[in-house]
């Protein structure tokens, strides 16, 4: 995935049909904002779940205002 901050960290969690987020961790980017890591997913339950996405360099958790990019 592409169009990230370059060299910063990208914010993922995966969120359950019942709006509660499972599971979450970070993803660091590159030079031009890409990233090419996978996510196993075998200890959550079947569900209609979201995975988002967000620049969040400095790791606390908010998505950062510098970019308004949220997948």
């Amino acid at each position: 995935m592409n169009g990230f901050i370059s060299k910063g960290n990208v914010h993922w969690e995966f969120i359950n049909s019942k709006e509660i987020i499972h599971s979450y961790s970070y993803f660091e980017t590159d030079e031009l904002g890409n990233f090419e890591e996978f996510i196993i997913t075998d200890e959550i339950e079947p569900d209609n779940c979201t995975i988002r996405f967000f620049d969040d360099k400095n790791n606390n958790f908010l998505k950062d205002l510098i970019d308004q990019k949220f997948y």
